[in-house]
């Protein structure tokens, strides 16, 4: 297991924030995302919410039912949550519980910014 890193940037002349993940996203990791969800649930109306999953390796059901809470809370606000770089494990993943239809998959920022 790798331990998750997060950084959290706000992104300049938009109402969004990048959210990056590295390592392993499972429930060892409750204390680590609680700055997600300060973000999230102090979040003004309509911000979009960008996440970077380009160097996460690995996500549970524990993160899964995490990122679908943010996403619920998300769009309660009128916003937008976009995933970048996914993996094929981990897209598999969220398919399962249909992914393809609660999120954006991105290839990169750029596509995410215009789409903001």
């Amino acid at each position: 297991m790798q331990q998750l890193h997060i950084t959290t940037e706000k992104i300049p002349n938009k109402n969004a924030y990048l959210i990056s993940l590295e390592g392993d996203f499972d429930g060892y990791v409750e204390e680590n995302i609680q700055e997600i969800d300060l973000l999230i649930r102090g979040s003004e109306e309509k911000t979009s919410f960008v996440f970077d999953f380009t160097k996460l390796n690995y996500m549970n059901s524990f993160a899964i039912g995490n990122l679908v809470q943010w996403r619920n809370q998300i769009i309660a606000k009128d916003g937008k949550l976009f995933i970048l770089g996914i993996n094929n494990e981990i897209k598999d993943a969220l398919n399962i519980v249909g992914g393809s239809i609660l999120f954006v998959f991105l290839d990169n920022l750029e596509t995410a910014l215009n789409a903001i």
